[in-house]
């Protein structure tokens, strides 16, 4: 039997789903073996992250670090990676 927590019940599909991803994440920090097929294979929402992506690069360019920072944690917490080049282009890839 599965019990959503109160404060879950209202949480959209994408925030479960990040939820879960960090959850994986620091289940793999702690040397716990997860399932793969715990959660469904998920779409990629590419207009999300190239707007996340945008919102970052605006960060850094304002010299707002931190919040650089927390646009990629978001990014990674949802299985995407990105990748800075030397000539400032950032990629992605899951």
């Amino acid at each position: 039997m599965f019990v959503v927590p109160r404060g879950c019940r209202n949480l959209s599909d994408r925030q479960v789903y990040l939820r879960s991803q960090t959850l994986f994440q620091l289940a793999q920090v702690l040397g716990l073996e997860t399932l793969a097929e715990a959660l469904p294979a998920r779409e990629v929402d590419v207009n999300w992250i190239e707007a996340l992506m945008q919102q970052r690069h605006q960060a850094r360019q304002e010299k707002r670090y931190a919040e650089g920072d927390l646009l990629r944690n978001k990014l990674q917490a949802a299985g995407i990676t990105l990748i800075d080049r030397p000539d400032g282009q950032t990629h992605w890839h899951r």
